[in-house]
């Protein structure tokens, strides 16, 4: 029923009606409480009473009010009041871009397309933009849109209708996400302007959009990303520069089959647009979204580049399109270049010598390193391939993360030999390529000829993070996983601090550094974060004084090319900009350079590499936690998916009674998946964030690690109904609650230690009521006498933890809550304990007969203030995804079955083949040069 003037909802007085649209009516009213006036968007009744999409609508529309860009609708919040369901959003003012199109231009009368068949051209079309009136406006819309993109959020369905131009100028665009939140809208109205055809938005088979602006890939029902919305914002701009939509047709149908298969009409565009914008817009509309503009920044450094008065060129608008589809020449070179990089290093050398003598700039060329069957790239500790600085030679580590043997192999050989007795990971070369330094599975910090010979031991290193060999013989490395640099001699020694772990930033580690050329500064990784680097800082220190500055903020693994860039990584994507070495400085922006590459967000680790004179090897794939989901696995390893759907988890625990089970998400927020019903409900939202989820014993509460508001312990309702509350103030480090005593008055967690290091246990009281006490450490020896991942037993007794005290992660067990008695629990390695509810046994991750990866169990009896251990057995190994830094199990309450996080289809990763560039210079050249000014 239509609202009337002075109709209240909640603080809300209708002033008068605005519209209609595919989500309901639209109103203008008065916060009463604010004093402002607001959108109200109340919801059609017949999608309001669907229970089920209510919910996933108020989910993704909290997700949206994140949003917070001058160019971006905002949205207030959502209102349910009688019956009556609304969406409150910012009230904007002015007409919208549609309407501006629809208007009489100066090249032609009437409204937009009156009197012309669908597909007809006329030139001067109505409505036509001058570009000095139409670069504004999309310069506007494409920061917007950059804005949003940055922040994992796509519009989905981007057309002049929703896109506003407030009276002063300025554009808002509408509904951002909307078309996501809603689903299931039926078309109506005019097929070439409103039909927005949704149906589970977020699945592939979907067709969602309107169908004028949709991408080809939205049109074949296949699934979208930002880059559905770069193809939008091209037809948005072709059409203001014709004053005709770029596809048409009589029929939603005929409209969908030209945006599949028929190419623009290019001849209305005005000869006098600037060259630039005539690229770009060839480029947003290129029907292969591998092929189409990958970032909306592109298009606004072009349109800045076009109101600078750059130089222009009136040449035909198809010239650009047609280049954009030549192919490049390493694409050619493809075929037969990944039957192996050793056969193909052989043809292409006389190649490459010829071309290097002919061009200054020679173009690059992708080859396949072919790896042997036999052999499984280590990809969870750094660069599992590395190329040496002179480009000839290629050292990887294969095997397991705590066996892994490491092969060299020239790039004029065909095959790769190993080096006899080098086993490790993060590996790294000399200056000479004569060595290649490593972190033994030993915790030690080693270095071995490329000819072979026994490794040389250098120094203790448990858990190192990346290392960097200098001209005159220093080597900076990390010396665990929550350290500030060292330093030592590449003769061996005793390392020396180098760095230190900056306060005022609250980090919690330093790593993956680079020595700089000229031996001065190196390049390193910072975060407050251990175990996400979403939000960690590249920064620079100095040799001589160790005193570091920050580069690049939310980014991680920087790089600097030989060439003179930095790169890094930033949202999965490597970008590199200009880089004034003398300065240490960015002196241009940066342009996104490779997408596809395998990244972990967890370590702060990027699977590439670089030489002096050119060549790069990188390793394809998503970013670590795009594509997983849950098993359920019994005591003999047999499995079956527990979560269907793949998805970005990263830790997990099982409700009390083990009919729900708790997950973290890449984005740092919590999750619920319910196993009966199969349905997972979001319970936090960004930029709110919250990790390590366990439940209170009575499962009304879900207790989580805080990411934001000065870190610290936080929980809220699991139901959902209440937002997270903070347990403890916290004060700028980590503090990971993992165990609940099973009267619920005690919470056990730890924390990263102010001094640097990890990790210190502590146990914090909790009243009935919920109020908590003030915490107090478990051990009185400080942070490195305590351990981690604390873990109390069901009957509330004993206490289970983890501690690198011996240098290498073992399982230990105390008295509860305190009381003489100490009993180490794993023999050669342990990771996350876990009780059983059902019997005598205990848990961890450890290692079996191939390494890393097994499932222990041991069991124990008690007798008096005694605990005896078992002998540790292998229930399984494999499918366990190590590396995490998150919890990646959880153990059933029926102590049979144990929930893990296992790869998408259910098995362990595949083999990966590298890819190796040369004459990768060139490709940043290009693409960085792209993007300057």
């Amino acid at each position: 029923m239509p609202l009337g003037r002075g109709a209240r909802l909640g603080v809300y007085e209708v002033v008068g009606a605005i519209g209609a649209g595919g989500m309901g009516e639209v109103y203008r009213a008065r916060d009463t409480k604010l004093g402002r006036d607001v959108a109200l968007k109340v919801l059609r009744a017949e999608f309001a009473a669907d229970s089920e999409r209510m919910a996933r609508f108020e989910r993704e529309a909290k997700v949206l009010a994140s949003l917070n860009h001058p160019n971006i609708a905002s949205i207030f919040g959502f209102e349910d009041s009688g019956g009556v369901h609304a969406l409150v959003m910012e009230l904007v003012e002015g007409q919208t871009l549609a309407e501006r199109i629809d208007e009489p231009g100066t090249r032609g009368a009437g409204p937009r397309g009156a009197g012309l068949k669908a597909g007809a051209t006329q030139a001067g079309a109505a409505g036509a933009m001058p570009a000095d009136e139409a670069l504004p406006i999309a310069k506007q819309i494409a920061e917007g849109l950059e804005y949003a993109h940055e922040r994992g959020i796509v519009h989905r369905d981007l057309k002049p209708a929703n896109v506003k131009i407030t009276p002063d100028g300025v554009v808002k665009i509408l509904d951002f996400g909307l078309a996501k939140a809603i689903e299931g809208e039926t078309p109506a109205g005019d097929i070439s302007s409103s039909p927005t055809l949704t149906h589970s938005a977020t699945q592939a088979g979907t067709i969602l959009g309107t169908a004028a602006y949709m991408a080809p890939e939205q049109a074949k029902g296949k699934a979208v990303d930002r880059r559905a919305d770069i193809w939008a914002f091209g037809c948005v701009v072709y059409e203001m520069l014709t004053g005709k939509p770029a596809f048409s047709g009589e029929t939603v149908s005929d409209i969908l089959a030209a945006v599949i298969r028929a190419e623009p009409d290019w001849t209305p565009v005005p000869a006098s647009t600037p060259a630039a914008i005539r690229k770009s817009l060839a480029r947003c509309l290129q029907k292969d979204a591998k092929q189409r503009l990958q970032a909306i920044g592109e298009a606004r450094i072009a349109i800045e580049e076009a109101q600078a008065g750059a130089a222009e060129d009136s040449g035909s608008l198809a010239a650009p399109a047609i280049a954009a589809k030549t192919i490049p020449g390493w694409r050619r070179a493809l075929p037969w270049a990944v039957a192996g990089l050793g056969i193909a290093a052989a043809v292409i050398a006389p190649i490459l010598l010829r071309t290097s003598r002919q061009t200054a700039k020679p173009s690059p060329i992708e080859l396949s390193l072919d790896i042997p069957s036999g052999q499984q790239l280590i990809t969870g500790a750094g660069p599992a391939v590395v190329v040496s600085p002179d480009g000839s030679r290629i050292a990887y580590a294969a095997g397991t993360a705590g066996n892994g043997q490491i092969y060299v192999r020239a790039m004029d050989k065909s095959e790769a030999v190993p080096l006899e007795g080098a086993q490790g990971s993060s590996l790294f070369f000399s200056p000479d390529s004569q060595w290649i330094g490593f972190d033994g599975i030993d915790g030690k910090l080693e270095k071995v000829s490329v000819f072979g010979g026994a490794p040389v031991v250098l120094c203790d290193a448990s858990g190192s993070r990346g290392a960097s060999w200098g001209k005159d013989g220093t080597i900076v490395f990390t010396a665990s996983f929550t350290s500030p640099l060292y330093r030592i001699s590449a003769a061996g020694g005793t390392p020396e601090p180098l760095t230190q772990l900056d306060k005022g930033r609250y980090e919690v580690t330093q790593r993956w550094p680079q020595i700089l050329p000229g031996d001065k500064e190196v390049l390193f990784t910072a975060s407050a974060n251990n175990n996400n680097f979403d939000h960690a800082w590249v920064e620079a220190a100095s040799l001589a004084t160790g005193k570091a500055r920050v580069l690049v903020q939310n980014a991680y693994f920087g790089r600097y090319l030989s060439s003179g860039f930095l790169t890094y990584v930033s949202g999965g994507t490597l970008f590199a900009a200009p880089f004034d070495l003398k300065d240490m400085k960015l002196t241009g922006t940066a342009m996104p350079i490779l997408q596809n590459l395998r990244s972990r967000l967890t370590n702060g680790s990027a699977q590439i590499s670089f030489s002096k004179t050119g060549t790069a090897v990188y390793i394809a794939g998503a970013t670590f936690g795009a594509k997983i989901t849950v098993g359920l696995f019994d005591r003999k390893g047999a499995s079956t998916p527990l979560i269907q759907h793949p998805g970005d988890y990263l830790a997990l625990a099982f409700s009390p009674d083990g009919k729900r089970l708790a997950l973290q998400t890449g984005t740092n927020n919590i999750s619920v998946y319910d196993l009966a019903r199969g349905t997972l409900t979001a319970l936090t939202f960004p930029p709110a964030g919250c990790v390590e989820p366990i439940w209170t014993p009575d499962g009304k509460m879900i207790t989580c690690s805080r990411t934001t508001n000065g870190l610290g312990i936080s929980w809220l309702p699991s139901d959902g109904a209440g937002n997270l509350k903070p347990l403890t103030p916290g004060f700028g480090y980590f503090q990971i609650p993992t165990s609940w005593s099973p009267d619920g008055r005690t919470l056990a967690y730890f924390e990263f230690s102010p001094q640097g290091g990890c990790c210190e246990i502590l146990t914090l009281p909790v009243s009935a009521s919920g109020q908590a006490g003030k915490a107090k450490p478990y051990f009185s020896g400080g942070a490195h006498n305590g351990g981690s991942y604390p873990q109390i037993s069901p009957d509330g007794h004993w206490m289970a933890y983890e501690s690198e005290e011996s240098g290498t992660p073992q399982i230990y067990v105390v008295p509860f809550p305190s009381s003489p008695g100490k009993w180490q629990v794993s023999a050669t390695g342990g990771l996350y304990p876990r009780w059983s509810k059902a019997g005598h046994e205990l848990f961890f991750l450890g290692s079996g007969p191939s390494g890393l990866g097994a499932l222990v169990e041991v069991p124990y009896a008690v007798e008096g203030n005694s605990f005896h251990v078992g002998k540790p057995q292998v229930l399984f190994q494999g499918f366990v995804l190590l590396q995490t830094n998150y919890t990646p199990y959880d153990v059933a309450p029926d102590g049979k079955h144990f929930a893990m996080l296992v790869e998408a289809q259910g098995k362990s990763p595949g083999p990966v083949l590298p890819t190796v560039v040369v004459n990768w210079s060139s490709r940043v050249e290009r693409l960085v040069a792209a993007g300057q000014k």
